[in-house]
């Protein structure tokens, strides 16, 4: 068996690759094949893709089945068995490291301890090397074995009390032993699990661990990788000034010994922002050619684009050349200024942002050429930087208001996690949020609006807005009452700005007639601005 590496700079073409290896015969048909996708927008995209090439007849399109798609990191557990680690990731761990710092004497903080598992979590993937090191030894040293800065120091300590607090070897320790017997042959993978072929789909790079189980498998295997590269000129250029294995790990900016391989020359967005891209490439590169993989990728110049020549098809057949930009600075192309190949919108806030995307879009499906097959919504693909944040915009702005002359656009948000797709999760986890900071008046009033709470306390639209209004009235700013103030060093009894302060001035406000300035019981100046039936929503505030 072996490993195979695909490499092209679409992933059209990556799926015309695909489509032939899935079309060649297999051992067991009864078995799905296994196909790993880094994202569910990726797989639903790939399934209607593969189920032109595959499944159609002729010119209709065809149903694509016996294809079951996974995340790598399940390819991982189906490969190790049962004794895949998982006591070191974010979660299980989060607990232990909150017990460890309280041990210690540091304040109670579940959101520091939330972020330091996952910051050792990510060790375990990423850096294993350096967090096995921490643990046989007293070792303060990186994953390249420099020292670490002093303010660093604590992290090494605070690994290995969190190894003898749960008196067991840490993930990294554990799958280092598996990953060596699936090596040598004493761990067997049945097919059931992952059959005789396995195919990795979009994946510009993937963490070492994660390779060295890849590789493992391709001795039993087939193992195919389908890669996609902003430019096939500057893979080339990897390919050929990549020579051996790199010695594992690699520290940033020891590369510039191969050249080629470093961030010089090219054009700037290959080697400014396709930086974090060519690193993982070269990892894969490394670890294909010590496993003596097959490598197949495009050997022909890249050519430039045919027909007339937009902006963004200058801008792609110049990334795809890797080609730098003009020694002066200046570029000599005569734009045309009805090109709207790239568009460039300027707005206010995240809702007006996918306001001007959906109408954008909808211009888009009313506008096609006569000559050309009309564009629709499932070929388009948006992107954003902050699912969680965009998610909820997205829905229900796309969703339309039919009633006054505006269509719904069918969308399917991909890559949510579970806290963003289930209300009392998210609600709950808030909660947590909530009561380990520090009562933000802003954060407090976010908690309000969400779903849940909103039903459960009778905050509709107008409450909400009345919460807001006094707020401001108040000058509310954080902290339920002294205790908060307390905990960051502020006076004993100093409980100025907090939601207790504003609360009192509320209900004592509401209960006494308005007679001009004066104060009220334990010498609370009363909020004049309230009437009985408000009082309500102030109590249930």
């Amino acid at each position: 068996m072996s490993l195979h590496l695909f490499v092209e700079p679409g992933v059209e073409a990556l799926v015309d690759r695909l489509a032939v290896e899935l079309a060649g015969p297999v051992a067991d048909p009864f078995l799905p094949e296994l196909v790993a996708v880094p994202s569910f927008g990726t797989q639903a995209w790939l399934t209607a893709r593969l189920a032109e090439r595959l499944g159609a007849v002729e010119e209709h399109g065809g149903i694509l089945a016996g294809v079951e798609f996974v995340y790598p990191a399940t390819i991982v557990r189906r490969a190790l068995g049962d004794d895949t680690p998982t006591a070191w990731t974010t979660g299980p761990l989060t607990w232990p490291v909150f017990d460890v710092l309280a041990a210690q004497g540091g304040p109670p903080d579940l959101m520091r301890a939330h972020a330091i598992a996952d910051l050792f979590d990510r060790y375990t993937l990423y850096r294993s090397e350096m967090v096995r090191r921490w643990a046989a030894a007293d070792a303060y040293g990186d994953a390249t074995g420099h020292p670490l800065r002093d303010h660093q120091r604590w992290q090494p300590e605070l690994w290995r009390a969190l190894r003898g607090c749960l008196g067991r070897t840490t993930d990294a320790e554990v799958f280092e032993r598996l990953v060596a017997e699936l090596t040598d042959g004493t761990r067997v993978v049945p097919a059931e699990a992952i059959p005789q072929r396995l195919f990795l789909f979009g994946f510009g790079g993937l963490p070492v661990p994660h390779l060295r189980v890849l590789a493992a498998l391709a001795r039993t295997r087939e193992v195919h990788l389908f890669v996609p590269v902003a430019s096939p000129q500057r893979w080339g250029l990897l390919e050929a000034n990549l020579r051996g294995a790199l010695a594992l790990p690699v520290r940033r900016g020891s590369l510039a010994e191969y050249e080629g391989l470093g961030a010089d020359g090219g054009h700037p967005g290959v080697s400014g922002w396709g930086r974090a891209g060519r690193e993982a490439q070269i990892l894969l590169l490394g670890v294909c050619r010590a496993e003596g993989a097959r490598i197949v990728a495009p050997t022909e110049p890249v050519s430039g684009p045919a027909g007339p020549v937009t902006l963004l098809a200058r801008m792609q057949a110049e990334v795809r050349a890797d080609r730098p930009p003009p020694a002066d600075g200046v570029h000599r192309h005569r734009l045309d200024p009805a090109d709207e190949s790239i568009r460039w919108h300027r707005t206010y806030g995240a809702a007006r942002q996918v306001e001007v995307l959906r109408d954008a879009l909808l211009h888009l499906f009313a506008a096609s050429a006569p000559d050309e097959a009309p564009f629709e919504p499932r070929d388009v693909a948006v992107l954003c930087r902050d699912v969680a944040t965009y998610a909820p915009l997205v829905e229900a702005t796309f969703a339309g208001d039919p009633d006054h002359g505006l269509p719904p656009i069918p969308v399917v948000v991909a890559d949510k996690s579970v806290r963003t797709d289930e209300p009392l999760l998210d609600t709950a986890a808030a909660l947590l949020d909530l009561v380990e900071g520090r009562f933000r008046a802003t954060d407090v009033l976010a908690f309000a609006s969400l779903g849940p709470v909103r039903r459960r306390f009778g905050f509709d639209a107008g409450a909400l807005d009345l919460l807001a209004t006094w707020r401001v009235a108040t000058n509310t700013r954080w902290g339920l009452g002294p205790a908060e103030h307390r905990r960051f060093g502020l006076p004993d009894g100093l409980d100025a700005h907090t939601w207790r302060a504003a609360l009192d001035q509320l209900l004592v406000g509401a209960m006494m007639a308005d007679a001009g300035a004066r104060l009220g019981p334990g010498a609370v100046a009363p909020f004049a601005d309230i009437g009985t039936d408000e009082a309500e929503v102030a109590g249930r505030l």
